[in-house]
């Protein structure tokens, strides 16, 4: 399955730019979905072709000192079309997050939406091409990172040790 990336740029609509703000704050305080009752969710983890996301808020100084940009950057397994599709699927009231940017028309025009907005990188970089998703979980495991709530190195932390067998042992079986 061929691996690649979306980069795009929507232009928010002005006054909706608050609006934006405390959505994305609510999904990105709730990333499980565990506090959030019935507002906007994004089930990342119903997302087959998803390897990274991230969405940011920026400044559109093109537009004006006061005016907002949204971000959007995903690597994906699959065709654009299926992982479009995926996204929106998982996105519970899209309006709230894709409503807030300009030329947004409705989940049946999403994929023409992104399209629209991509900006094509000059150089684009996939460290674990061909890897699947578990694959590149095992790699990053063996960074030097701190457990939550620890205090401890990776090494001595058994909840840590035990993570990186758990996705050694899917990345070995070839489950993502």
């Amino acid at each position: 399955m061929p691996s690649g990336g979306v980069i795009a740029i929507f232009p928010v609509v002005e006054g909706r730019e608050r609006e934006l703000h405390e959505t994305l704050n609510t999904l990105g305080n709730d990333i499980a979905g565990k506090r959030m009752g019935t507002g906007p969710r994004v089930e990342i983890a119903r997302c087959r072709t998803l390897h990274f996301a991230r969405m940011a808020v920026l400044p559109d100084p093109d537009r004006g000192a006061r005016c907002s940009r949204l971000l959007l950057t995903t690597d994906f397994d699959g065709t654009f079309g299926e992982h479009v599709r995926e996204l929106i699927e998982a996105t519970s009231q899209p309006e709230a997050i894709w409503g807030c940017c300009e030329g947004y028309t409705g989940p049946e025009g999403f994929e023409a939406f992104i399209r629209r907005h991509i900006i094509e990188p000059d150089t684009y970089y996939i460290a674990f091409q061909g890897a699947r998703r578990w694959t590149g979980f095992a790699a990053r495991s063996n960074c030097a990172v701190r457990w939550p709530g620890s205090n401890r190195s990776p090494a001595t932390n058994r909840s840590a040790q035990k993570w990186k067998r758990a996705c050694a042992g899917r990345a070995a079986s070839g489950k993502s």
